[in-house]
């Protein structure tokens, strides 16, 4: 199939998956595009086994966040955004995947279908831990002072969500060493399983460290900016630093991490 074929084929299937997303509710209108943009590029770019990857941690996401649902409205209090994906969303947790898609087409260098995956399975894992985290019957603790914190908090871990990362990373480390047979599987297997819960982890230190934390009116820890009472006051971490820019720092690091292991530990079949 020509390079024109294979985009047109996977614009139209993303244009339609966007759509059935924000049908569902899903996503936002610009959630809907952003994500018909990044499914297309890595689309192009890995071909259908990579978009497949692609859609595993979106479908299951969305299953995971629909398991929270009862938490979920001190959840809307406590964080940034609300539970559709916008633009940002999509590309804070998409975005690197895309691109190392693409530099994997442009290349063909498989150091680069590795950080696709290594992105992707870090996306799934912190969703998977954040989603289904909160249900635990424990109160998280601070991944740096042990000390117990509000279901939800950034930087918080728990059993529960620390089993859900584990089981999201392989999800995708087991699809990824499906789809890319010029990789020798059962090291693939382990290099995006590792990547993934690295991911993870360094999305849990940032948010414990440099993402904004605030408290509201009434005192309770939120990642809000403004509350319903005007500007809340800033506890901890950098103005900047939101939980978008911490999801595509983690997945960042995930897919470098992912080149780097397979560089090094030479994988080619």
């Amino acid at each position: 199939m020509s390079v024109v074929l294979l985009a047109a084929a996977a614009v139209i299937l993303n244009v339609g998956a966007g759509y059935a997303a924000f049908q569902r509710r899903s996503v936002t209108g610009s959630g809907a595009l952003a994500g018909a943009l990044v499914g297309t590029l890595i689309f192009v770019g890995g071909g259908p086994g990579y978009w497949i990857m692609l859609m595993l941690f979106f479908v299951s996401s969305s299953i995971a966040g629909r398991a929270g649902t009862r938490k979920r409205p001190s959840l809307e209090r406590m964080h940034e955004r609300g539970s559709r994906r916008d633009y940002i969303q999509v590309v804070a947790n998409g975005g690197v995947a895309a691109m190392a898609a693409l530099l994997l087409r442009i290349t063909g260098h498989l150091g680069f279908a590795t950080a696709t995956a290594g992105a992707l399975a870090a996306a799934t894992a912190d969703t998977w831990a954040s989603e289904l985290g909160v249900l635990s019957s424990r109160p998280p603790r601070s991944i740096l002072t042990r000390r117990r914190l509000v279901p939800g908090t950034s930087g918080g871990v728990s059993w529960l969500g620390t089993a859900a990362a584990a089981a999201g990373s392989l999800l995708i480390a087991a699809s990824f060493a499906v789809a890319e047979p010029r990789v020798s599987p059962l090291p693939a297997f382990a290099i995006i399983l590792v990547a993934g819960l690295l991911g993870t982890t360094v999305d849990s230190l940032l948010g414990a460290t440099v993402q904004a934390q605030y408290r509201d009116g009434a005192g309770r820890p939120t990642e809000r900016r403004v509350g319903e009472q005007g500007p809340n006051t800033r506890t901890r971490g950098a103005t900047i630093v939101n939980n978008d820019v911490v999801n595509f720092a983690s997945t960042l690091v995930a897919a470098v991490t992912a080149a780097a292991l397979f560089a090094f530990s030479g994988l080619l079949p």
